[in-house]
């Protein structure tokens, strides 16, 4: 997969099956001789709190995807995560 994948769903939700829902904030890239590493951005409700591990999400553009999530922050009412993929 590469960023350009995940474009088309910027600012959209992902829902788990759990019910809780994140946001796609943002599309971070990094070009570094032929890789081209990339991190995806999500923001969640900071009521819950995932943990770091692959999760099930669906979203509507997507479909169905299974993402490793880490959490790196809480900023207020919200969780940043964030998936990397080199």
């Amino acid at each position: 997969m590469t960023h350009e994948h995940f474009a088309p769903a910027l600012g959209e939700r992902f829902d788990l099956a759990d019910g809780t829902t994140l946001t796609l904030a943002k599309i971070e890239t990094s070009a570094t001789g032929s890789a081209r590493p990339f991190a995806l951005v999500f923001h969640g409700d900071a009521a819950t709190l995932l943990p770091q591990q692959i999760h099930a999400l669906a979203n509507a553009t997507l479909g169905e995807l299974e993402i490793f999530l880490v959490p790196v922050a809480q900023a207020g009412e919200r969780v940043v995560y964030e998936a990397v993929f080199n």
